[in-house]
């Protein structure tokens, strides 16, 4: 407090009280952050509270997560803070704030240009978490500042809107919520960002991003919270029984192998072994009696021999030897002329011949 304007203050502050102005933790659904940050300004204006004390005031109405963040952030630096700064700092922190003021229709031009100079705007919208918020408050800043903002300005505007809202998430809890599609509803993906919240601090250290190492203390102490573990034992591969090889059989192969070219002189001296069938058969049709020779004949006689059913031999040697008994007979006859035998066996003479 200024000690030149010591009684001016006092007055001011009784003044500020006797207006009962509400508090702002951060995340009550009870009053938004335009609607807190208009009553503030009304009651610096109707209780004529000085510019250098509307700071000092003001955070003294901040309750729960927003005196925490205050204390970190402006406390050191108070007396150099003014209202329009702090007045920035809280629309940067819990805002953005469209609509100025409880009900009031026109839009707070300071704040949009704040928006627009962060580039939220209707093509580039952009929408954060900042650290250690709640889904919960988040969600409500955004249905209470953003989800008019997006509805407004833009084309498709849940689809839109969706995106925006998921893109803000913090990666940890992004990859549990499913993607935007255009039957999903504001409210469906609301409760999918509060149910990926309590899975992600249900999840072990570092599995939510993949690293499956927690680090330890700057000691090196410590082992990590997630482990992996220890990979199964590899199954040995069972060996296969060598096969007893005959003793004669083994000196046949240690000389082969002992000598490169046994093995081609093994398949030059290879004989043919009678009762094998030829490699290249050779078929005769000798089921006719009357053919007495064989017309075909192999070049070379097949290492196998071939039977040859010699029955209609037998019968041929029949036939010439009856034949030759014929000629006999036919000598026997020459001296008696008249006499002839004809192929029915019937002998004739000239007389009968005659007649």
């Amino acid at each position: 407090m200024d000690p030149d304007h010591v009684d001016a203050d006092r007055e001011a502050i009784s003044s500020f009280y006797e207006a009962h102005p509400l508090s702002f933790d951060g995340t009550s659904r009870t009053i938004s952050l335009g609607a807190w940050l208009y009553d503030m300004e009304l009651i610096f204006r109707t209780s004529h509270i000085p510019g250098r004390l509307q700071v000092s005031l003001g955070s003294r109405c901040l309750t729960g997560d927003a005196r925490i963040w205050w204390i970190s952030v402006g406390e050191p630096q108070l007396p150099s803070r003014t209202w329009g700064y702090f007045r920035s700092l809280m629309v940067g922190r819990f805002g953005p704030i469209l609509d100025y003021g409880p009900g009031a229709p026109q839009r707070d031009p300071d704040i949009y240009r704040d928006m627009y100079d962060r580039r939220y705007h209707s093509y580039t919208l952009e929408w954060h978490a900042y650290p250690h918020e709640t889904m919960a408050h988040y969600c409500m800043r955004f249905q209470e500042a953003m989800l008019p903002y997006v509805s407004q300005d833009m084309t498709h505007p849940v689809l839109e809107a969706l995106t925006v809202l998921q893109n803000g998430l913090p990666s940890r809890i992004r990859q549990h919520v499913p993607f935007p599609s255009p039957r999903m509803t504001v409210e469906y993906m609301i409760e999918e960002i509060l149910r990926a919240e309590v899975r992600a601090d249900t999840e072990p250290t570092g599995a939510a991003e993949g690293d499956h190492q927690a680090p330890v203390d700057d000691a090196g102490i410590g082992e990590p919270l997630y482990k992996v573990g220890p990979a199964p034992p590899e199954e040995p591969i069972p060996a296969v029984p060598e096969q007893e090889v005959p003793a004669h059989e083994a000196g046949e192969q240690e000389d082969a192998e002992g000598d490169p070219e046994a093995g081609d002189q093994e398949e030059d001296d290879i004989m043919v072994i009678p009762g094998d069938p030829p490699a290249d058969p050779i078929i005769i049709d000798i089921s006719s009696d009357e053919e007495d020779d064989i017309e075909e004949m192999p070049a070379d006689p097949p290492a196998d021999p071939i039977a040859i059913d010699i029955s209609s031999d037998e019968e041929g040697d029949d036939e010439d030897m009856e034949q030759a008994g014929w000629f006999e007979d036919q000598e026997d006859l020459a001296d008696d002329p008249e006499e002839i035998l004809f192929d029915d066996g019937d002998w004739e003479t000239d007389s009968d011949t005659a007649a």
